[in-house]
């Protein structure tokens, strides 16, 4: 019986990229951190059984990080920090990008303000806030008996918007603002 050959952990490295389907599946996750197994089968037109088979080998030798998001595992190169792993899943879930902008071009805004702005009930945005909050993309802050949102610095950079102010600028009190009234829009077809 002949000795098992194990290579150094850096050759293995090397020569596990030097197979074209998993440089590319690689190639692709590095280019879109967060991405979906469904979404990198599409990019590199390679099946799901053959994606699965390559992305084992990718995360059991550390090149590739997935985190669950429900149904869905979202991929990470290993290089990519915890955080932004955090905050790229948050904003992955839901709704929560679209409540997360609306706090970025209006710092500041109350849950009644948010609730008009992006049609979500209290409940709904009181579970966005909390993740939002966890991964460190928001920031509350008790103004009287309102509860106000404010971007991280990070948040609007992250999102592309460049109305957002810094949170040192918009955590600053505000005048008061009367919250702005809900009101029932009649629905078409119903009397």
């Amino acid at each position: 019986m002949s000795p098992t050959f194990e290579p150094k952990p850096r050759e293995a490295r090397s020569r596990l990229l030097d197979q074209p389907t998993r440089r590319r599946i690689l190639d692709t996750i590095k280019a879109n951190p967060g991405i979906k197994i469904s979404h990198v089968c599409k990019e590199t037109g390679a099946g799901w059984g053959t994606v699965k088979h390559h992305l084992h080998l990718l995360e059991k030798n550390g090149l590739v990080v997935s985190r669950s998001l429900g149904r869905d595992r979202l991929l990470f190169t290993a290089d990519i920090p915890d955080a932004e792993q955090r905050a790229q899943e948050a904003l992955r879930q839901g709704r929560a990008e679209s409540l997360a902008t609306a706090i970025a071009t209006n710092p500041g805004a109350s849950q009644k303000e948010l609730c008009a702005d992006v049609r979500m009930t209290r409940k709904i945005i009181r579970r966005y806030v909390e993740l939002l909050t966890r991964a460190g993309l928001i920031k509350e802050q008790r103004e009287n008996r309102f509860q106000r949102y404010y971007p991280s610095p990070e948040l609007a950079q992250r999102l592309g918007l460049t109305q957002a102010l810094p949170l040192e600028e918009a955590a600053a009190p505000l005048p008061h603002r009367d919250p702005v009234p809900l009101v029932d829009e009649p629905r078409p077809g119903l009397h």
